[in-house]
C-alpha cells in the first residue's frame, strides 16, 4: 500500500483500516447501483422479445439468461 510508505508509523493502521472501509463501502454501493441500472435498462429491450419476461430474467440471472436467448 502506498499509505505505508508515506505515513508516520503511528498512523499506518488507522489509514489502512480507513482505506479498506472506504473500498468495501463504495464497492457495496456500486454493486447496488449497477444492479438497479441493469434491472431498469436491460428489461426494456428484452421486453420486446415475446418469449422472455423481465421476471424470468431476474430469476434466471446471467447464466440462465444466456441459455434462454436463442443463438443466431
Amino acid at each position: 500500500m502506498a499509505a505505508q510508505t508515506v505515513l508516520p508509523r503511528c498512523e499506518i493502521s488507522i489509514r489502512a483500516s480507513l482505506m479498506l472501509f472506504a473500498q468495501t463501502l463504495f464497492g457495496a454501493i456500486f454493486v447496488s447501483v449497477g444492479q438497479n441500472f441493469l434491472n431498469g435498462e436491460l428489461a426494456k429491450p428484452l421486453a420486446e422479445l415475446s418469449t422472455i419476461t423481465p421476471r424470468q430474467i431476474e430469476s434466471a440471472g446471467v447464466p440462465g439468461l444466456l441459455r434462454m436467448v436463442p443463438t443466431r
